[in-house]
């Protein structure tokens, strides 16, 4: 990809012989940066090239494969492969003297063989989680294909994240780990749903979460089950139980609703509760209650009059995958969602725009938006006076550093930050970095090493780094030009 500072970036694919061109790639001085699948990214990302009217300039990339880690879970007591596990890579981060795991690998199913591979890792240090999934959840009559769910574990050999172990993994990977898992007490849940009178739906999907230390909701598996249903082999914990109508018709086993394509009808049937499974849990009663969806109101104001353009909101659901969309146009418009923590934001806006603030019901929103009974109202207020944030990133003893990413946050910072909108700059090889389009007002800039890059998915650790992040003030029509360190 080729960006030139002020010009809008441009992409080519390599063909099979590796060669690329990027026609037309602008002129000055050009910043090239390649991606391929399964290969690491070179050090560093980008590589400044000086481009002079009708010149074609050749630069070429060596790319190095990723390497993997890769090994068997067994049981602990026979030695006997084991299924119904899921294997995610855990990396090890030490920043500002406190360790660090970030979940920067999609974690990997492990088949009846009791095989797995985590492909595409970098070199580093990394614990092994292994966790029970229980992928669809079954009647009673056994029409699903249940898969064994087991307590959480880490190797190397720890039930417990404050002592866990790690494997270190160098350039040709890490391969034939033997993890051993020792069964824990299997307990199960069987009951049976009921619903109000006039109510004829016979298959329901259910839905189970179990609770992590910090409260946090780890999917566990969903499916569609009968009036009556049984879930096997569950380690003791806390889980969530939910249960709807089904959002797909028939006995089918549904993957998750995805809000995003199907509408929500303005009355739901629902049934969620709390579920200490320290034992066998059996005749559990389920009964559906109706909860009403909530509307959600948006509409845009242009900071600087003038007609708004046509826009989409997004509303996107804290600790649950999928999002809530509406198109903003011709004036206000209305959705309707389920109960939760939403963050919202803004989508197509055109090139020249940006949103200076969010209010709900007229008031700054600086946490989630909470959505409970009552209807809501946000407007976007949304702004043509835009700023620019440019300058150098310096590392240690002011030398520029190797990667890493400068993340911007407006102020104010709430107890939560938005991960869900970030505008995010990779600094090139001399450590300078561009941010265009950027509403008037002030920010905080957090500037992340190469190394914690995994963990500007972690809203903890980001509003953290963020409240002691050096402050930069943007004005609408200007260049702030800074000189940031890490």
């Amino acid at each position: 990809m080729a960006a030139p500072k002020g010009q809008t970036s441009k992409d080519a694919l390599t063909d099979l012989s590796g060669q690329y061109t990027i026609e037309n790639a602008g002129e000055g001085r050009v910043y090239i940066s390649i991606f391929g699948k399964g290969y690491l990214r070179p050090q560093p990302r980008s590589v400044a090239v000086n481009l002079r009217p009708g010149e074609t300039v050749r630069q070429d990339f060596e790319l190095t494969p990723a390497p993997s880690i890769s090994g068997a879970i067994v049981d602990a007591d026979t030695g006997e492969p084991l299924a119904g596990c899921r294997v995610t890579a855990l990396r090890k981060i030490v920043s500002e003297g406190e360790v660090l795991y970030a979940r920067v690998y999609h974690a990997v199913d492990v088949d009846k063989s009791g095989e797995f591979r985590v492909e595409w890792v970098e070199p580093g240090e990394y614990s092994i989680e292994v966790a029970g999934v229980l992928t669809v959840l079954g009647s009673r009559r056994g029409r699903a294909n249940e898969k064994r769910c087991r307590q959480l574990i880490y190797f190397p050999e720890s039930r417990e994240p404050e002592i866990r172990g790690t494997v270190t993994v160098s350039d040709a990977g890490n391969t034939n780990l033997t993890i051993r898992v020792k069964q824990p007490q299997l307990h199960s849940i069987s009951g049976s749903i009921s619903s109000p009178d006039g109510t004829a739906f016979r298959w329901f999907d259910i839905t189970l979460s179990q609770i992590g230390r910090n409260g946090e909701r780890f999917f566990v598996g969903s499916g569609q089950v009968e009036r009556s249903f049984h879930l096997g082999e569950l380690g003791a914990g806390d889980y969530y139980l939910t249960v709807t109508p089904p959002r797909t018709p028939g006995p089918i086993f549904a993957p998750m609703w995805n809000e995003a394509t199907t509408p929500l009808p303005k009355e739901v049937l629902i049934h969620e509760r709390l579920l200490p499974i320290r034992g066998d849990v059996s005749d559990l009663d389920v009964p559906l209650e109706v909860r009403f969806a909530v509307p959600v109101g948006g509409a845009v104001r242009m900071e600087n009059g003038g007609p708004s353009p046509m826009v989409q909101m997004m509303l996107y659901r804290i600790y649950r995958e999928g999002e809530v969309r509406s198109n903003l146009r011709d004036g206000p418009h209305e959705v309707l969602v389920h109960p939760g923590e939403y963050w919202p934001a803004l989508r197509g806006l055109p090139q020249g725009y940006a949103v200076s603030e969010i209010l709900a019901e007229g008031k700054k929103l600086v946490e989630p938006l909470r959505v409970e009974a009552a209807p809501r109202s946000l407007t976007f207020v949304v702004t043509s006076g835009l700023g620019t944030l440019s300058g150098t990133i310096t590392g240690a003893k002011g030398a520029s550093p190797v990667g890493g990413m400068l993340i911007l946050f407006q102020e104010p910072i709430g107890e939560r930050v938005n991960g869900v909108v970030l505008r995010i700059s990779h600094p090139d090889q001399e450590g300078g970095f561009t941010l265009p389009g950027l509403a008037a007002g002030k920010y905080r800039a957090v500037v992340l090493t190469e190394e914690e890059g995994p963990l500007h998915r972690d809203s903890n650790y980001l509003r953290k780094r963020a409240v002691a992040a050096p402050e930069v003030e943007i004005r609408a029509g200007e260049t702030t030009k800074v000189t940031l360190s890490r």
